[in-house]
């Protein structure tokens, strides 16, 4: 995407700081925040080292199903259906956490 039309806007010191603050802890530019603030979107703040722990745990977990899946296939001794299913469980979940951690909230303002 190219941005070709520039925008300058006057702020007053409070409105600045207030801009700075927000986008410093979405860990975005000024630019990103204001374009996702525009397409009815806000942005959450950076989750905090327990949501990539948590994130980290639930990718090993995936990770060590997938292999229990994969031995147990070549083995034939269990249903890897059933653990393809439980592997499908966990990535959705994971899915789900970093959508309430990370993705922006709508907000119906138009």
């Amino acid at each position: 995407m190219i941005h070709r039309i520039k925008k300058q806007i006057w702020l007053t010191k409070e409105e600045n700081e207030l801009l700075k603050d927000f986008f410093q802890k979405t860990c975005l530019s000024e630019a990103d925040y204001i374009r996702m603030l525009l397409r009815n979107r806000v942005p959450k703040e950076k989750p905090g080292a327990e949501f990539y722990e948590t994130m980290s745990q639930l990718s090993h977990f995936s990770d060590q199903l997938q292999a229990i899946s994969i031995q147990l296939k070549e083995t034939g001794s269990c249903n890897a259906d059933v653990l393809q299913d439980e592997i499908f469980r966990w990535h959705q979940f994971q899915l789900d956490v970093e959508k309430r951690f990370l993705a922006p909230e709508e907000v119906p303002w138009r």
